[in-house]
């Protein structure tokens, strides 16, 4: 259920969050799961929540909501593990518009509800637990690596 509009699009924007998903990505590349212990509000500084829903084609949108969905994931992990606490002051904000995405794929489902299990650890003050460790470390086989992979193989050819 979406309770708004999708958002209008910057281009400028929409760039300047490819490169941080891209950023992200490659600096969790060096890991085998999300962690969370990055330059919040400096280097990732976009509130990465108002571009889960955007009016633009299918590929596009998916590389960015999911994108969006691990930065979260990221800043809740920050918080879970200790290192900072960047998303409390915009954990509220964060749970709504999680919880208006939705998707038909099962995967970008499961990435969803690892996001919603994670800030649920935050609101509640509880630290990381096994099973958010399992859906982190999937979250990143599949999302993270599965990017790498998906790269390579079309520029294969």
């Amino acid at each position: 259920m979406y309770g708004s509009k999708p958002m209008h699009v910057d281009w400028e924007d929409i760039q300047r969050v490819e490169r941080d998903i891209c950023l992200l990505y490659h600096q969790l590349s060096e890991y085998t799961y999300v962690m969370g212990d990055l330059y919040w509000g400096s280097v990732y500084s976009l509130p990465y929540w108002n571009y889960l829903r955007l009016d633009l084609e299918a590929p596009r949108a998916t590389f960015i909501r999911d994108g969006c969905l691990i930065m979260i994931l990221a800043m809740a992990f920050d918080t879970l593990d200790g290192s900072g606490d960047y998303i409390r002051d915009k954990l509220a904000l964060c749970t709504a518009k999680v919880d208006e995405s939705c998707t038909a794929d099962p995967n970008e489902k499961r990435l969803v509800e690892a996001v919603k299990l994670a800030l649920r650890a935050v609101s509640d003050g509880r630290g990381s637990d096994v099973d958010l460790e399992r859906e982190s470390s999937w979250v990143h086989g599949h999302f993270v690596r599965g990017y790498f992979e998906e790269r390579a193989r079309v520029s294969a050819g």
